[in-house]
């Protein structure tokens, strides 16, 4: 048992660093697409900058993605009792009286340990938004949109971050090119949303990854 543990970690971790991989990756196609086009002249004049940029991107990227492991692992992880069987143990805001936030806890609870799966949103897997998405119609009946950048742009009225109560939604800009990512602020510093490693799962909004990407804070509207 204690091997398959072991097997079980190291296949997250792997994982997780091609996760990281591909994020940086797309992020560095994204920008060199970007610059290149808007100096096409000068690099077409001096050929050796190509190279160069593809040496400079390859250290760049290889620094990101092993500052992106070291920001993950230092992030808070959430309690787990060794019994069999047992449900991860969330220990939300203990100053929440609101009988809506209190539901909107409860469903969160549930979800707790969903796996990640891009574009779906049942316990089976969910992604960032699909998990907002399906909570706050289980524990409110407030339908929202379905995408991150849709539920941005419109489901909130923004906030500053240092307004942020529970219930209010956090945005993270994590591919470099506006709001991809999405999740649920509990109070304390902490939010719920899904990981690629961990699944649906709570995490502080202090974690160096989640403080770099921070992109805005939205209050769902009618909330204000």
């Amino acid at each position: 048992m204690e091997l398959k543990k072991q097997l079980w970690i190291a296949l997250q971790a792997i994982a997780r660093l091609l996760w990281l991989l591909v994020q940086e990756v797309s992020k560095l196609v994204w920008a060199a697409s970007k610059y290149i086009y808007r100096h096409r002249r000068e690099i077409a004049r001096y050929k050796l900058t190509i190279p160069a940029l593809i040496i400079l991107s390859v250290f760049w990227t290889g620094f990101r993605v092993l500052s992106d492991v070291k920001s993950m692992e230092q992030s808070r992880e959430i309690p787990m009792d060794d019994s069999n069987d047992a449900e991860p143990i969330v220990q939300f805001s203990s100053h929440t009286t609101s009988a809506d936030n209190d539901r909107l806890f409860e469903h969160i609870n549930d979800w707790i340990g969903t796996p990640q799966r891009d574009g779906r949103n049942s316990k089976s897997g969910t992604d960032c938004s699909g998990f907002v998405q399906a909570v706050y119609k289980e524990a409110l009946d407030i339908e929202l949109s379905r995408s991150s950048e849709e539920m941005y742009r419109n489901d909130v009225e923004k906030i500053n971050k240092a307004e942020l109560s529970e219930g209010d939604l956090v945005f993270f800009n994590t591919y470099g090119s506006g709001v991809s990512h999405v999740g649920i602020y509990m109070g304390e510093g902490k939010f719920a949303h899904t990981s690629t490693s961990k699944g649906v799962t709570v995490d502080a909004m202090d974690s160096p990854y989640y403080v770099r990407n921070y992109y805005a804070s939205g209050r769902i509207k009618g909330n204000m």
